[in-house]
């Protein structure tokens, strides 16, 4: 996979669809701590409001041959951003999370902690994020919790 052929960049309001369809996949969904599927006229409201009208949250983009094909969202929660990332099923295993991670986190330029919260029995994420600069700095039964080093 070339830099070339992919393409870190901004969502738009027009990756709405594109990103709930990602979401809801339901290899994605069992990955979050909301696992329930999310209706697209209440999803696109929210994705609007989080990223569009609040000017602190960013949502990034990966494309492949001009379609979106993962995202990567940072959320502000109590000062520091909270990260949601997923894949498309059919591109996953092919190190295109990591880039996706690597390039968002980049582009956000902030001083902000970066956080992430990984489910135990989630390795392909865990081994995103160790890539990625991520140290964990706590765990519970479920799950494991990163920062992004400075």
């Amino acid at each position: 996979m070339t830099d070339k052929i992919n393409l870190v960049r901004k969502a738009t309001e027009e990756d709405s669809r594109r990103i709930w369809a990602i979401r809801n996949h339901p290899i994605c969904r069992q990955n979050f701590h909301d696992q329930k599927e999310i209706d697209f006229k209440h999803h696109k409201v929210w994705f609007k409001e989080q990223y569009f009208n609040k000017s602190d949250n960013r949502c990034y983009v990966l494309e492949k041959d001009s379609k979106v094909i993962g995202y990567c969202r940072f959320d502000l929660k109590n000062s520091s951003y909270l990260i949601s990332i997923a894949i498309d099923p059919v591109y996953q295993g092919l190190g295109l999370g990591s880039q996706l991670l690597g390039k968002a986190s980049k582009k956000l330029k902030t001083v902000r902690d970066i956080l992430a919260e990984v489910q135990r029995i989630n390795p392909a994420s865990i081994k995103i994020f160790e890539q990625n600069n991520f140290e964990r700095y706590k765990e519970d039964k479920e799950y494991y919790y990163y920062k992004l080093k400075k």
